[in-house]
């Protein structure tokens, strides 16, 4: 069979074109598998087109922020009232910055992770505009686990994500508001889909769900609460006897207490800091009181006084002259 082709030449499928060997197609255009051919043309329904399009869109959008993360440094908020700072200090490197005695308390008792990567990008790159970049990273480290671990189309997660104004907004800024929820967001997702699909979860939704929670304990202290309540969940769905058989009930229990004891550990360096300076102000306290108690009792010379005592005074009226 043969397929004519606008050119003169005929679609031989086992010879090629022109019904000659494969040596006479270097004459003529390639050739072409009907079969092939129409396969694709089926495939090429409204729904493929949109989804090509929806995903081109949403890569097209990742590049720009990711570009403007890299390039616009952000001089609002709180960037260069602490973040920025403490950025440069976790990367080792010297800026011209006296921390004021109000910032150090914040400097040893945050979570260190978002401002240590922020330095580290910093000392790698040599430009302060990297630590604008922490935020695009975790989306995207975000979107790529929803992709390969949670089976998630990631055009779809990353349109859903992007019509979020704050998520736009904190894409490309040096505070980390994003880096910390990115984390978050893992933690929930992976606790949504082994609570939905045990039989279906991986060891990797497990560990990666838990270590979502654990960065977001290391990143922001004000969102421990929401951490610490999607553990509870995250414990009690993986512990279900649809998911904990699949591994053992045992491994799965010694993986939540491990990422557990992980997460405490900035603030149980907190609670350490926290004992010894109140035992370093008591004692202050203690030794002041102590020179009180044994500074001797001043006796009063009357000789010395400029002024005589009350008891000394005349009250009678004086007469001015």
């Amino acid at each position: 069979m043969a397929i004519r082709l606008g050119t003169g030449h005929h679609l031989n499928p086992e010879y090629g074109l022109g019904g000659g060997k494969m040596a006479r197609m270097s004459r003529t255009s390639i050739p072409l598998d009907p079969g092939r051919v129409m396969g694709l043309a089926r495939q090429l329904t409204p729904t493929t087109v949109l989804s090509f399009g929806a995903a081109a869109v949403a890569v097209v959008a990742l590049i720009d922020l990711g570009i403007r993360s890299a390039v616009d440094l952000n001089l609002r908020w709180d960037a260069f009232w602490y973040h920025i700072p403490f950025a440069a200090l976790r990367g080792g490197l010297h800026i011209p910055y006296d921390m004021i005695d109000t910032m150090k308390p914040r400097f040893e008792g945050f979570p260190l992770l978002p401002e240590l990567v922020q330095g580290v990008l910093w000392r790698l790159t040599g430009s302060v505009n990297a630590t604008g970049v922490v935020n695009f990273v975790a989306l995207s480290v975000f979107l790529v686990y929803c992709h390969i671990v949670l089976h998630a189309r990631f055009w779809l997660v990353a349109l859903i994500s992007l019509t979020a104004p704050m998520v736009l907004i904190h894409t490309t800024v040096s505070y980390v508001d994003l880096f910390s929820n990115a984390w978050l967001a893992i933690g929930a997702a992976s606790c949504i889909y082994i609570y939905l699909f045990p039989a279906d979860s991986s060891r990797a939704v497990l560990v990666g769900g838990l270590a979502g929670l654990a960065g977001t304990a290391w990143s922001k202290y004000q969102l421990v609460p929401i951490a610490a309540l999607i553990f509870v969940l995250f414990a009690a769905a993986s512990l279900r006897p649809a998911f904990a058989r699949r591994f053992g009930r045992r491994q799965v229990v010694v993986l939540l207490l491990a990422f557990a004891a992980l997460a405490s550990i900035p603030y149980a360096k907190n609670f350490v800091l926290g004992l010894r300076r109140q035992r370093a102000a008591a004692s202050k306290l203690e030794g002041r009181a102590t020179g009180r108690a044994l500074r001797p009792l001043a006796v009063r010379d009357p000789s010395t006084d400029l002024l005589p005592l009350p008891s000394e005074m005349d009250h009678r009226p004086r007469e001015y002259r």
